[in-house]
């Protein structure tokens, strides 16, 4: 009789352990299901990142020519501003000059240079005007090289921004891929124990594994 309850208890600790079993390779297979979607997934992502790293070299490429480009402007503005600063340097000294002449008594002998330092005036006026519609025209364009440089940075931040994204869902992709080949090497192991201990499920086992890995990457 001892032997018959054993043999009953073993049956029906069998039944269960291959129900068990069934219930752990239907999950497996959803595992591998879902290990073909990440891989795939996988490929879609290093694809994308392959995008994004051309894209930042192009960005970066266009953020060195407009750097140059800010560079050379701001020379030219320089330069353009010592040359409008000499330019009203010398019309202050002929106006200073014309004002001497006119102080001359003999006007008929000083008439000639007389002229000739008021057309330098006008033209040195000409020359001036010149120069500030030059400088506005120029600031003009600094500022736009200024804003096209800030929005290649922010481009530049934001692709920076989803490359990091992707290779954080990359580790997260590697770190399921991990858990599920650990899955695999846990189901063969499962088992019930011998007589007299309780019964441990693997069900519950890959449930329980599944669940803490759910939870880390939460």
């Amino acid at each position: 009789r001892k032997i018959k309850d054993n043999e009953s208890r073993f049956h029906a600790s069998a039944s269960q352990f291959e129900s068990e079993v069934a219930d752990l390779e239907g999950q497996l297979e959803e595992a591998r299901s879902e290990l073909h979607a990440k891989r795939r997934e996988e490929k879609e992502l290093r694809s994308v990142e392959k995008e994004h790293v051309q894209q930042i070299s192009v960005l970066e490429g266009e953020v060195a020519k407009l750097n140059k480009s800010l560079k050379r402007s701001r020379e030219s503005y320089e330069s353009m501003k010592r040359s409008y600063t000499a330019t009203c340097e010398e019309a202050d000294r002929l106006r200073t000059l014309v004002a001497d002449l006119r102080r001359v008594s003999d006007l008929k002998d000083l008439a000639h240079e007389h002229r000739s330092a008021e057309e330098a005036i006008q033209g040195h006026s000409l020359q001036v005007q010149q120069f500030e519609r030059d400088h506005e025209r120029l600031q003009q364009a600094v500022e736009k090289l200024e804003g096209e440089l800030a929005t290649a940075r922010q481009a530049q931040d934001a692709l920076d921004d989803q490359k990091q994204e992707n290779l954080l869902l990359k580790e997260t992709i590697d770190k399921l891929r991990f858990e599920i080949e650990e899955m695999r090497s846990v189901g063969p192991r499962s088992g019930f124990l011998e007589a007299g201990q309780s019964f441990i499920s693997p069900t519950k086992s890959l449930a329980a594994t599944i669940s803490r890995s759910i939870g880390r990457e939460i």
